[in-house]
């Protein structure tokens, strides 16, 4: 995004300079001049398209088509602000846009341009307003031949600004416990969207309602502009879907077009569960408790969050039996990995990868965690160098080294937790607070309450928090804050650190 407005601008400013260079070229024969014709070559292009006036819809391209002197070259439209001349030629200015014309293929009379539609909040198309534009024609010996100016309406709502529209469930649907499925509709070239369901439909952070219920990613069905998700369902009374009430969801994606907030909300709809007989969950068996320091197996899904140790949370919400936890810079060019592995696994050789090749190895101690400090990538692939743990056909998730925010440690002093991590560059110009989040399931956080803290000029950040008055054996939070995207810039965009677990009992 930035490389095409630093690319638009750069064109902008050399726009004024291409007529004298044009006209130097000719002068001096190292460009023959067009073709004489029968037509007066003092007459200025006849403006065909679009006409005075006229309107467009935000977000929607424009073709400006000419009819001129056949043979004639070097059409521009000038597009700006103002309707003043600012050119020596006579022109007005091109800081909107600059237009090349050429000939179409049915009428070498008639040129045209149309000028591409960039998705950036900032691009003109994309900016509801009036504009000014003016086509003209570079003619030796004439000089610059300028049609008329003419005005361009652009109006209405850009695409890129509507948020996905909810589609199911409908408003105000009263539906029974059980399983709840989300529909959206939003545009083909959308990523990244999610479904917050909350029990307050009070906007926040952002204009988002709270994932105080759920937290769920859409994805895109054979429809390319309907997305959905139905998040895992567990069978126990306490899960939200299984306790009647009156629920509020929205959509919203995460947007890459320059959004002020970094992301675009869809409106805010209300679902109610009734109670259902016939759904009445079953109750799931319990694991039978075990030690959390030699466990006899692994703790998988909603069950971890109560009876599992740290690394079975880890591994709670996922299939793998492998997982990387963090990769963190280290001394000397080194990365220190940690990872989480199934208890099956205890006492096999990791192989760590950089990148699929093995840089390293470490071993799965008796509850599951491994590390080891591996060969770090060089300076040119840091931004891109992924780690992998492997263990026989088992493959953990791919982790980038450089993230915006890193959790390097989660430990605990009596009854207080405390969260150290960094803030990489670019730093704001007024960092924003850290927040702490605990998981109570997979799809599920809340905020916990903690004295204000930001990063330091140096990005680093220390938070304490107290334990809670838990029968849980092991807890899992995260730390979240806005950063800048360039340096110095505000704070706008949000982004989180890697999940952290601990063992309390």
């Amino acid at each position: 995004m930035a490389q095409y407005s630093d690319a638009s601008e750069a064109v902008m400013r050399s726009a004024r300079t291409i007529t004298a260079i044009v006209l130097a070229a000719l002068a001096a024969g190292v460009v023959a001049p067009a073709p004489a014709s029968a037509l007066d070559p003092t007459v200025p292009p006849e403006v065909l398209a679009p006409a005075d006036g006229s309107t467009v819809q935000a977000g929607s391209a424009v073709t400006f088509r000419v009819r001129t002197d056949v043979g004639d070259d070097y059409l521009w439209v000038h597009v700006s602000k103002s309707s003043a001349p600012v050119d020596s030629c006579g022109t007005i200015g091109d800081d909107v846009d600059l237009v090349g014309l050429d000939p179409t293929a049915p009428d070498s009379a008639e040129s045209e341009g149309t000028p591409d539609v960039s998705p950036s909040f900032t691009f003109w198309l994309n900016r509801a307003g009036t504009y000014y534009w003016q086509a003209y024609r570079i003619h030796y010996p004439d000089g610059c031949i300028e049609a008329p100016v003419r005005t361009l309406v652009v109006t209405g709502v850009r695409p890129i600004e509507i948020g996905p529209q909810p589609l199911a469930p409908g408003d105000g649907a009263t539906m029974p416990t059980g399983p709840v499925a989300f529909r959206v509709s939003a545009m083909p070239v959308d990523q990244y969207l999610w479904v917050y369901v909350s029990k307050s439909p009070q906007l926040g952070l952002g204009g988002l309602i709270g994932d105080d219920v759920a937290l769920a990613e859409l994805k895109q069905t054979t429809d390319p502009t309907v997305w959905a998700v139905t998040p895992d369902y567990y069978a126990f009374t306490s899960f939200w879907m299984n306790r009647p009430g009156t629920y509020y969801w929205q959509p919203h994606r995460i947007s890459g077009f320059g959004d002020p907030d970094g992301w675009v909300e869809g409106p805010v709809r209300s679902f109610t569960l009734m109670s259902n007989p016939a759904l009445a969950p079953t109750p799931t068996p319990t694991p039978a408790p075990s030690t959390p320091a030699q466990p006899a197996v692994t703790v998988r899904g909603i069950q971890a969050f109560t009876q599992g140790t740290a690394n079975d949370l880890y591994l709670a919400c996922t299939k793998l039996d492998i997982l990387l936890i963090d990769v963190l810079p280290a001394a000397r060019g080194t990365v220190w990995v940690s990872g989480a592995a199934d208890l099956r696994l205890k006492g096999r050789t990791v192989e760590i990868l950089l990148d699929g090749k093995r840089v390293g190895t470490a071993v799965v101690g008796s509850t599951g965690a491994f590390q080891a400090t591996v060969r770090g990538p060089s300076r040119a692939r840091r931004t891109r160098a992924r780690y992998q743990a492997r263990i026989g056909a088992a493959l953990s998730q791919n982790l980038k080294l450089e993230r915006r925010m890193v959790a390097a440690r989660l430990t605990r002093n009596g009854n207080t937790f405390t969260l150290t991590g960094q803030v990489s560059r670019p730093l704001a110009r007024r960092p924003a607070t850290i927040g702490i989040q605990r998981y109570s399931s997979c799809q599920t956080k809340a905020s916990v309450a903690v004295k204000t803290v930001r990063p330091t000029a140096s990005g680093h950040f220390t938070i304490r928090f107290p334990v809670p008055d838990a029968s849980a054996h092991a807890l899992m939070y995260r730390a979240q804050t806005k950063v800048a995207t360039r340096p110095g810039g505000a704070a706008t965009q949000r982004t989180f650190t890697l999940p952290r677990a601990i063992d309390v009992r």
